[in-house]
């Protein structure tokens, strides 16, 4: 996640939040949904970022999750 942060510029909350469905390898961009700012928006997909990301488990809809599969935000 840490490294995710480091290469996109994204915020831990929109990290949180970020689904695979959210990801556009082909195209090459993430939709951030409902950020701090309100509007949600697309960034650019870098290498670095589509590397951390094609290595990264595929368990859940949501890209960061805890051990038990639920969303790394959720505290239950």
């Amino acid at each position: 996640m840490m490294r995710m942060a480091l290469f996109t510029g994204m915020r831990r909350g929109e990290l949180f939040k970020l689904k695979w469905a959210d990801i556009d390898f082909e195209r090459g961009f993430i939709t951030i949904r409902d950020p701090k700012g309100g509007v949600s928006q697309k960034i650019p997909l870098n290498d670095q970022a589509r590397e951390v990301l094609k290595n990264h488990p595929e368990t859940s809809e949501h890209v960061f999750v805890r051990g038990d599969g639920k969303p790394a935000m959720s505290i239950f």
